[in-house]
């Protein structure tokens, strides 16, 4: 198999990941599915990937669905935690909410919480930023931060993509948040500066780190969409997709990018 290839042959599981996660934050629901079906048909059960799935069930408005996928995972110690999460946001969402399940699932929260792992606190995280919860997230980021716990690259990272996005990000994903980065003020334009320095604090430890990477391409792309904005930050955007594909030529969302 080529080592471009998107499908979950032949892949690592970081590399796995790493395109979840890029489809989360462009709102590309169907994809998030058929990328973990694909993996979980191969690895059979994977909480990791099965949370992704439901959180792409729910997203398309499979709301009842994904509530029994998450059920299913909710007492796997690795996702717990952002399972809990989960529950109780799409039981909160649905047309008919459950506060019986809510409340249960709230009472639990802060003894699942304190069980976590560092890679269950991550996804919890990500989950609470991509749900709007923008300061959530970033409480749990800190706190791994602080603590030293985890993948400090990650961790990284993913604080750089809460304060480049903020709370722009919506149901639809990134791509579809034309103003983030366009209009900010006050904190939220402090937030949108300081997520550089978080991403090249990544970068400091891991010279590759893809999500680290996009998140300046991104970065970018946004300040040359500004009111402000100039030829080169497009040139700086394209310059970071450059080091993605370079460094990750299998990630063709890279490519997908640079032709927009």
């Amino acid at each position: 198999m080529s080592s471009k290839s998107s499908s979950s042959g032949g892949m690592t599981p970081a590399m796995l990941t790493a395109l979840v996660h890029h489809y989360a934050r462009e709102g590309h629901w169907r994809q998030i599915q058929t990328t973990c079906k694909q993996i979980l048909k191969k690895k059979g059960s994977d909480g990791y990937f099965m949370f992704w799935r439901a959180y792409g069930v729910c997203k398309e408005g499979g709301w009842t669905k994904a509530i029994q996928q998450w059920e299913q995972i909710k007492r796997d110690r690795d996702v717990a935690y952002p399972t809990h999460l989960a529950l109780i946001w799409a039981n909160e969402n649905t047309e008919l909410p459950d506060h019986e399940a809510i409340d249960e699932l709230s009472s639990a929260l802060r003894s699942v919480e304190a069980r976590a792992t560092p890679d269950g606190k991550l996804l919890a995280a990500t989950f609470s930023w991509l749900t709007g919860s923008i300061e959530d997230a970033r409480k749990i980021v800190d706190g791994l931060l602080d603590n030293n716990e985890g993948d400090q690259v990650r961790v990284l990272a993913l604080r750089g993509w809460i304060d480049l996005t903020g709370a722009k990000t919506g149901n639809d994903g990134l791509k579809k948040q034309d103003s983030i980065g366009m209009e900010t003020h006050g904190r939220e334009e402090e937030l949108f500066q300081k997520s550089f320095q978080y991403f090249d604090n990544a970068l400091s430890q891991k010279k590759r780190d893809l999500e680290a990477i996009m998140g300046k391409a991104k970065y970018w792309e946004l300040k040359a969409l500004s009111p402000r904005g100039k030829p080169k930050y497009f040139e700086k955007a394209l310059d970071n997709l450059d080091m993605a594909i370079a460094a990750h030529d299998w990630f063709i969302p890279a490519l997908s990018e640079k032709a927009k």
